[in-house]
């Protein structure tokens, strides 16, 4: 792309046509085992035509929550640990040659050699002035394949995007208000739509809200036949100039900011089926299940509510199921939470998706009848930690990403990321809602998603690992980061990677690829810097980190960089889970 092209981009220039380039660059990247990738294949085919698992009308693939099935479990049954489950384990470390600007948002992927990425599009920047991308790369290597940028309108609200790869390995990608479907060959567009963004319906208000402070999130498709796109929007107040996800808390709200629309899309022709208002602004991305036929997408308003959309495919109708509106933040202090996730009957909601004084809870409601209900409060109920000169809050409470489930085993995460807590592993009853811990890890801090990899009867637990030497400088991406994997059953520490260089992206996920390989975003060296009297954070460029987990043997050599598991690696001497009964200085 030459600069008077890229500046016609960012500048809004109508343009019909999608751009691409081609980037050739060769390395060696990491070996995938081969040996692995039939059997993942089948089964990979085999457990996406489960209704139950949620992956009806996407790709059949191992991917991340999100953007591979509709409830946000994290649960990966068919991703390998390649690691040895009671042996010593190190983990190779792997840096992508190339930089993709404005960082990495998601990594999607349609099979075991159709990898794609999407960027240039950060939640985390308040100031950004790039164009997204979606590409294809390597999955051993990173090496870009092709590059497709999208037209950008001036103004445009930059936000977290939304995306995925749909049956026929088309890719979607969502920035903003817009919707693009590419070839995953040649990454050309082969369909665009601006999704509709509804005005409140009462008197006073603008007759259609700006498109250029919508962002559409959480991409979900339809499980009946039809396979169509389920979309909400989130909404910058209009007239609000903030980029990222920050723009939602710091632009001052008014009367007039638009409450949240949600769309049905037909995948084939990206018409639109159907779109309503909700009676709100929901932030906070969705799940969709099938519950007794009917298809549901829940949600977290902002309220401290819950609430639920009913899609009828054959109707081609979107209602707001104003019957079904539990409570979900029970507690003062607490804050609107990330999405929900949806475990067998039980829709669980997370609490303190921005930072909060009161440590979070996950709330656990029947799909059946909102008034039963369960929460689960492992770090406490009341905002007791120090606070400093000026009385404010020592300590503050976030669960930015929602908590997690694997739902054969019934089980469900649980973290803290700011707060004193770490991380808690327990099993939910199905039948009564009622959740008994398992384990807890104190050391553990993590901002993302939980990836549960493997078969049901030894489940491994993956995600971020922040270092422990770092206790502030969170907002500012001022801390390194490795990935662990541990035993699911116990809590015990499998492999540990090296720390990283630079953190990656916040409030994402791990992505397992395919032979073991496994996926995280390095946003790079971020800068900050104060405009008139604010502070302005820019995301540095992004690469992939891809790793693979070796069980040591005779043959071993050392991993560089070396891994905080090793060879030689003492494991009683790591961090120990803290098993129930909990000591008296449980949080």
């Amino acid at each position: 792309m030459n600069s008077s092209t890229k500046l016609q981009l960012v500048l809004g220039v109508s343009i019909a046509f999608s751009i691409s380039t081609s980037i050739a660059v060769t390395s060696q990247g990491l070996k995938r085992d081969l040996t692995l990738i039939p059997g993942e294949v089948a089964c990979i085919n085999k457990y996406a035509k489960d209704p139950s698992h949620n992956y009806s009308n996407y790709a059949k693939a191992i991917g991340a929550p999100e953007v591979a099935d509709n409830v946000h479990s994290g649960l990966q049954s068919c991703a390998t640990f390649t690691g040895s489950p009671t042996g010593s384990n190190q983990v190779s470390q792997y840096l992508s040659p190339v930089q993709y600007e404005g960082g990495i948002q998601m990594v999607i992927q349609g099979g075991p050699n159709a990898s794609f990425l999407i960027g240039g599009s950060p939640g985390s920047a308040t100031t950004y002035a790039g164009v997204p991308y979606v590409a294809r790369f390597n999955p051993s290597t990173g090496a870009q394949l092709w590059r497709t940028y999208v037209p950008m309108q001036s103004g445009q609200w930059v936000v977290a995007p939304s995306g995925g790869v749909i049956k026929g390995g088309w890719v979607m990608a969502v920035f903003g208000p817009n919707m693009y479907k590419l070839n995953p060959n040649t990454g050309k567009i082969v369909r665009t739509v601006q999704l509709p963004v509804l005005p409140l319906p009462a008197a006073g208000h603008p007759p259609t809200a700006p498109p250029i402070d919508a962002n559409f999130d959480g991409f979900m498709l339809s499980p009946n036949s039809d396979g169509s796109i389920l979309m909400k929007s989130q909404n910058r107040p209009t007239g609000c100039s903030i980029q990222g996800n920050i723009a939602l808390s710091t632009c001052p709200s008014t009367d007039l900011s638009p409450v949240t629309t949600v769309v049905a899309v037909d995948s084939a022709d990206l018409s639109i089926l159907d779109s309503i208002n909700l009676t709100q602004q929901v932030s906070s991305r969705p799940s969709v299940a099938n519950h007794h036929g009917i298809t549901y997408m829940y949600l977290a308003e902002a309220n401290g509510y819950g609430t639920r959309v009913i899609w009828n495919p054959k109707l081609k109708k979107l209602t707001q199921d104003l019957s079904w509106n539990p409570e979900y933040i029970l507690h003062a202090g607490q804050t609107q939470g990330a999405a929900p996730v949806v475990i067998g009957n039980w829709v669980m909601f997370t609490t303190d998706g921005g930072n909060a004084i009161t440590p979070p809870c996950a709330v656990l409601v029947s799909q059946d009848d909102a008034s039963n209900s369960q929460q689960y409060c492992p770090f406490g109920t009341s905002p007791t930690y120090p606070v400093t000169s000026t009385g404010a809050p020592g300590y503050q409470n976030l669960a930015g990403a929602n908590f997690s489930s694997d739902n054969e085993n019934n089980m469900i995460f649980v973290y803290d990321q700011l707060g004193p807590g770490g991380v808690y592993a327990a099993k939910l009853d199905q039948t009564t809602g009622t959740v008994t811990p398992v384990w807890w890890r104190p050391d553990w801090r993590t901002s993302d998603y939980f990836e549960s990899i493997g078969p049901a009867n030894h489940r491994v637990l993956v995600s971020q690992y922040i270092n422990p030497i770092y206790t502030s400088g969170f907002s500012a991406y001022a801390y390194t980061e490795s990935v662990i994997w541990v035993d699911q059953a116990t809590g015990k520490t499998l492999a540990q990677s090296a720390y990283t260089a630079y953190p990656t992206e916040q409030e994402w996920m791990m992505t397992p690829g395919y032979g073991g390989l496994l996926y995280s975003l390095s946003v790079g060296p971020a800068t900050t810097t104060v405009e008139n009297g604010n502070s302005v954070t820019t995301t540095g460029n992004g690469s992939l980190n891809i790793y693979n987990v070796e069980s040591c043997s005779p043959k071993s050599v050392a991993s560089i960089p070396a891994s905080i598991t090793n060879c030689s690696t003492n494991y009683s001497s790591l961090p120990q889970p803290i098993v129930p009964p909990y000591p008296i200085t449980q949080p």
